[in-house]
C-alpha cells in the first residue's frame, strides 16, 4: 500500500509560522518550505499544495512518510548512533533496518548493489523535533495514497 504524508493545517497559517513560499513553473504550482532549524540552509521540508498538501522530507519524496513514521511511532530511538539516529531503508520493500555501514561491513562487490537497492538516513534531534511538532500542532497525519497524480 502506498502512503504519504497530508498536510491537514490551514495553507494561510504557513507564511506567519516561518515557510516560505514558493509559484513554481508555468504550472502554477504552489509549495512552501522550511528548514527545520530555521536557517537558511539546512534539513528541509516541502509541502506541495498543487499536490493537495503532500509533504516531503530533502529528496526522499515517496519515501518521506517512512520517516515521519519513525519519528511518530518512537522506533527513531533504535538507531540511536552518538547525537544522530540512523537507518538503512529499502527502496522496493520500503523497510527499515538498522544503518550499514558498506564500507566495513559488506564486500566490494556488493556495495554498488547495495547502494541501489537501499538509502541511508541520518536524523538529528532538530529534524526529529520538527516532525513532533507538526504531529503535536495536527498539521500533518499519514495516510494511504489514493491520490491520481497525472
Amino acid at each position: 500500500m502506498r502512503k504519504y504524508v497530508k498536510f491537514t493545517g490551514d495553507f494561510k497559517q504557513l507564511i506567519p509560522d516561518g515557510w516560505k513560499f514558493h509559484k513554481l513553473f508555468a504550472r502554477n504550482y504552489r509549495s512552501y518550505s522550511k528548514t527545520s532549524d530555521g536557517k537558511e540552509y539546512g534539513e528541509t521540508f516541502w509541502i506541495w499544495q498543487h499536490l493537495g498538501g503532500y509533504v516531503e522530507y530533502e529528496d526522499w519524496f515517496s519515501l518521506s512518510w517512512i520517516i515521519f513514521d519513525l519519528v511518530q511511532s518512537g522506533e527513531y530511538k533504535e538507531g540511536k548512533w552518538h547525537q544522530w539516529y540512523r537507518f538503512t531503508i529499502n527502496r522496493e520493500s520500503q523497510k527499515v533496518s538498522k544503518y550499514i555501514d558498506p564500507i566495513f561491513e559488506l564486500k566490494e562487490d556488493e556495495i554498488s548493489d547495495f547502494y541501489n537497492k537501499n538509502r541511508q538516513l541520518t536524523l538529528s534531534d532538530t529534524e526529529i523535533n520538527f516532525i513532533k511538532d507538526l504531529f503535536n500542532k495536527k498539521l500533518v497525519e499519514i495516510v494511504e495514497d489514493k491520490r491520481k497524480i497525472k
